[in-house]
């Protein structure tokens, strides 16, 4: 049990299937301590609101005035220094949104994807202009 109980405050993950640290999500002074804990940087007036799911938190970076609503995927390789999110100021999200930061290769198709590898970089969401 403290094994898991491990897990799920250090694994660098938000979610809902992190139950036990989900809840702080639904409380706004929990919500900001813990997403600042957990993220790797976030900036004011951002949050993440519950239902929201953020993979590799230490390798993401959200701005300003930004909200990570409901059903939104922030998806990180954990641990790669190589794989990053950033998110910048005004950015806005709608719900269900998914964004990696890593995908599969798929030179040849005589080899399923799943072993072929994969390539990692940063993505970056910019403010729109204009």
């Amino acid at each position: 049990m403290f094994k898991h109980l491990k897990f799920i405050l250090l694994y660098p993950k938000i979610g809902p299937d992190m139950y036990f640290t989900h809840w702080l999500l639904f409380f706004k002074p929990f919500r900001m301590w813990f997403q600042k804990k957990k993220i790797g940087k976030i900036g004011a007036n951002s949050e993440v609101r519950p239902y929201a799911t953020i993979l590799g938190t230490r390798n993401v970076e959200i701005g300003n005035n930004v909200i990570i609503p409901g059903g939104t995927l922030i998806s990180t390789y954990p641990g790669n220094p190589d794989s990053n999110i950033i998110i910048e100021d005004d950015v806005l999200l709608g719900p269900n949104v998914a964004i990696y930061s890593s995908t599969h290769n798929y030179k040849d198709i005589s080899i399923p994807i799943k072993d072929q590898g994969y390539n990692v970089a940063t993505t970056v969401l910019k403010k729109a202009v204009g």
